[in-house]
């Protein structure tokens, strides 16, 4: 079975950002855990996470569990804006149509 978003714990971020400095931003905290052996998903979820400056783990632990708990209000499917809203050409309409 393939390794999704919500199977990444609290602790597994933790590991993967061991030795960073903060304040740190979105960014800063991707380069740290890739340099610290992230696999892509890790990368991903930290890559999700509101691009501002993180004060400290507290403050990304704050965001990721407000991120992990939207992706549960979807049961888990990751839900593009195509799915929510259909294809750009579905909002397109021909002005004699009206």
């Amino acid at each position: 079975m393939a390794r999704d978003i919500a199977d990444i714990s609290p602790a597994e971020i933790t590991r993967h950002l061991k030795g960073i400095d903060f304040p740190v931003t979105k960014d800063g905290l991707v380069e740290q855990a890739r340099e610290n052996g992230a696999d892509e998903m890790v990368a991903e979820l930290l890559d999700a996470l509101p691009d501002r400056e993180y004060d400290d783990m507290a403050d990304v632990m704050e965001a990721y569990d407000r991120l992990n708990s939207e992706e549960e209000s979807y049961n888990g499917e990751q839900i593009d804006a195509d799915d929510l809203f259909g294809d750009e050409e579905d909002f397109l309409y021909d002005e004699d149509e009206e």
